[in-house]
Formats: C-alpha cells, sequence, structure tokens
C-alpha cells in the first residue's frame, strides 16, 4: 500500500494520518483472524492453524513451556508461539525486529 512505502515521510509531516493508517490495518487484520485448535486467534497465513503444521516444534515447545516461568519469542514473525504461550497463561515478550512483519 502507498504509505506503507511512504512511512517514514508520513510519520514525520503528517503523524495523525499515519496513526490513523495503522488503526484501520489493525482493524482489517483482526477481522481475517482464524481460531486455531490451540485456543486463540491468529492473523497470519491460514496454514499456520492446519494440523501437521510444525507439530514435533510445537509439542517441544509446548513441553519446554512447562518447565519455565516466562516465554521471550525473538524473531516472532507473526507471533505464532507467542500467542500460544499467553494461550497458556504464560507472560510472554515477543520481539519482531523486520518492520513489515
Amino acid at each position: 500500500m502507498f504509505l506503507s512505502r511512504c512511512r517514514k515521510a508520513v510519520d514525520t509531516f503528517a503523524p495523525p494520518i499515519g496513526r490513523s493508517y495503522r488503526l484501520l490495518r489493525d482493524a482489517t487484520n483482526r477481522r481475517w483472524s482464524i481460531q486455531t485448535k490451540w485456543g486463540f486467534s491468529l492473523a497470519g497465513d491460514p496454514s499456520m492453524t492446519k494440523n501437521g503444521w510444525e507439530a514435533i516444534e510445537i509439542e517441544a515447545f509446548l513441553e519446554l513451556m512447562e518447565t519455565h516461568d516466562a516465554v521471550l519469542d525473538i524473531g516472532a514473525n507473526v507471533g505464532f508461539y507467542s500467542c500460544l504461550a499467553a494461550s497458556r497463561g504464560k507472560p510472554t515478550l515477543a520481539f519482531e525486529p523486520f518492520p513489515g512483519t
């Protein structure tokens, strides 16, 4: 979208437009979220909600989560594992360095 490519200029010279764009974008993304079998909604790639997607990794993550107090998700992408941890009541911090994601 045009505003995405011109984000720095828009945020510098017309901050209200940038905020309005992000609010609209976020509201639109929430409408397209998908309920997962793990008990949370995901506004990401629908294939991530299918059976078999990273099944071994998810099993290992859930097992490790039982012995830890919090989750730090570095390179969170859309936050699948962060949502998985938060849905299990774990304090979670997600960090994604790529602004486009």
